[in-house]
């Protein structure tokens, strides 16, 4: 836009005054919504749905969580309250192992026990 009178002068102020106020407007939106982006709980639940929102991960947890108590049962069971250093190491390997095996082959330990559960209840 040429400039060559007053009036298109003032034309210009008032045009670049209402951009001046949509970018302030636009700039202070901006802040209010990544303040409260990176306010703690909304940090949380985020991070909570994007767990929670990936393909399988519901299936991992119950896995994992399956396999370490089996793996904490086990070693109660074959070890009871470790009094040496032996048993603690032992203990803390069947634990370990036992979870490992259980993790891994989750699909096939479910398919088993309800197979075992089913045939109990007939």
């Amino acid at each position: 836009m040429e400039i060559t009178n007053l009036a298109k002068l003032n034309e210009a102020i008032v045009l670049l005054k209402a951009e001046k106020e949509e970018k302030k407007n636009e700039l202070i939106n901006q802040f209010h919504e990544t303040y409260e982006s990176l306010k703690p709980a909304t940090l949380i639940k985020q991070a909570y749905n994007d767990i929670f929102d990936a393909p399988d991960i519901g299936k991992k947890i119950v896995d994992t969580s399956i396999g370490l108590g089996a793996g904490v049962l086990s070693k109660k069971i074959l070890i009871g309250k470790p009094t040496s250093l032996l048993k603690k190491i032992a203990g803390t390997f069947i634990e370990l192992g036992v979870a490992k095996i259980f993790t891994q082959n989750s699909d096939a330990i479910k398919n088993y026990s309800f197979d075992l559960i089913k045939k109990i209840i007939k």
